[in-house]
């Protein structure tokens, strides 16, 4: 039996060699800039040999309206998931690749979840930083495993209802004191 893919332990993923680190982070985010890819240590020599290879499927994207240019967007293929459960001794099946044919996604939803990819690089790579203040334990990104609800009383009525709230992200960090084992909590925040 092999291991599954922690998609959710991105200080993990930037340990690894370069080509595996570019795979899993598209496995782990889905959509993934070139910046924010160069920005977790992959090589432009590298992001271009895996869309060559057919390993990642590459496009560019007008992320808003008023954007003069586009940002140059990956997303793991299936064969880039077996590959990078190759490269990783994991399930194949348990690695996510984001290149379903019957997929479709709107402008706004594009960018909406590379500004969320764009945050959790970047708090991996502070995190992961020698000096920092804690290290990055989980990362949590799947709006299904994130949707909670709570009950709040309406101006209108008083009476409390139902709201739904799905975040963005959720990010478990632990301090980076020696002999500490106990993982502590917070919210990414908004983004």
């Amino acid at each position: 039996m092999t291991n599954p893919f922690d998609k959710n332990d991105l200080s993990a993923l930037l340990a690894l060699p370069p080509r595996p680190r570019t795979l899993a982070f598209l496995a782990a985010l889905r959509f993934v800039t070139v910046r924010d890819l160069r920005a977790a240590g992959a090589e432009t020599d590298d992001l271009a040999a895996v869309t060559a290879a057919g390993l990642a499927f590459r496009f560019a994207l007008q992320r808003r309206m008023t954007d003069d240019g586009t940002t140059d967007v990956l997303a793991l293929t299936r064969r880039g998931a077996v590959e990078l459960a190759r490269a990783t001794g994991t399930d194949p099946g348990g690695v996510p690749s984001s290149t379903r044919k019957t997929c479709s996604r709107t402008g706004m939803f594009m960018d909406h979840a590379l500004a969320i990819s764009a945050f959790a690089v970047s708090l991996a790579r502070a995190l992961s930083a020698d000096g920092a203040p804690a290290r990055l334990d989980r990362w949590e990104g799947d709006p299904e495993r994130l949707a909670a609800s709570v009950h709040l009383p309406m101006k209108a009525t008083g009476a409390p209802e139902r709201q739904p709230l799905v975040a963005d992200g959720f990010a478990a960090r632990a301090p980076r004191r020696a002999g500490n084992d106990i993982p502590s909590s917070s919210s990414s925040g908004a983004l």
